[in-house]
This record gives C-alpha cells, sequence and structure tokens, in this order.
C-alpha cells in the first residue's frame, strides 16, 4: 500500500493523538471541569461560567469522537499490516496483536517502522569475491 507523504503526515498527527490524549488532554480536562467546584468550596471566583462553558462546549465532542478515531486508526493499521508483503508471517502476526493489545506501543512503533520509512530497505548484496565491480 502505498502513501503520499501528506497521509502519512496525518496519520502519525493521529497516531500521536491517539497516545498522548489518554495520558495529557483527557486529565487536564477533568482536572479543568473541577476548577469552578473547587473555586466554589474556596469562596473564590476563578474562572467565569462562560469560559467554562466555552472549553466544556470545545473538548466535550473532541472526548467523544476520540474512541471513533482510535477504532479508525487500529481499522487501518490493520488492514495496512495485513497488506504489507514484506512482513514475515509472524512479524504481520506480532504487529497485528501489538496493534490490538497494545496499541500504545504498537501503533507507533509500526508507524515508524514501515510507515513513514516505507518498511525495511532491500538489503544490497555484496559483490563475490573476486568478482570486477
Amino acid at each position: 500500500m502505498t502513501l503520499t507523504k501528506p497521509i502519512k503526515i496525518l496519520i502519525g498527527i493521529l497516531t500521536l493523538l491517539i497516545i498522548v490524549a489518554p495520558f495529557v488532554i483527557m486529565p487536564l480536562f477533568f482536572a479543568f471541569s473541577m476548577l469552578p467546584a473547587i473555586a466554589a468550596e474556596f469562596g473564590n471566583d476563578m474562572l467565569e461560567p462562560p469560559v467554562f462553558l466555552g472549553v466544556m462546549l470545545v473538548m466535550m465532542p473532541v472526548m467523544f469522537l476520540f474512541p471513533f478515531v482510535q477504532l479508525a486508526l487500529q481499522v487501518f493499521y490493520v488492514i495496512h499490516e495485513v497488506k504489507n508483503k514484506t512482513l514475515t508471517d509472524t512479524a504481520r502476526i506480532l504487529f497485528l496483536l501489538g496493534a490490538y493489545f497494545m496499541p500504545y506501543i504498537g501503533l507507533p512503533m509500526y508507524f515508524i517502522m514501515h510507515i513513514w520509512r516505507d518498511g525495511p530497505n532491500p538489503a544490497v548484496e555484496a559483490p563475490a569475491p573476486g568478482a570486477a565491480g
């Protein structure tokens, strides 16, 4: 499967988003969503409701779309791994299992090794000893 450079960049950004979102973006969102309650507890008006609602209106659709993006990306990776003829059967099985059971490790590894670099470079055969080159 041949991919153009912009498609590779888009897949890389989405893969990075899938890896970073659960550990950085979502905890920040939940921490931000608790700020009005914390401010009310201490009697301070740290955030005005329009700012809080604005952030919620932007972040909630993003969080609702996250599982669909993750599923679509995993389907893309599975299709690409199955159609990749440069992989041996063992490597194909391991990458497929990695994409399903450990997507935070398997997807970036496969992206770097086989999508961004277009697979392993074929080895150049050395000339036979004594052969004129």
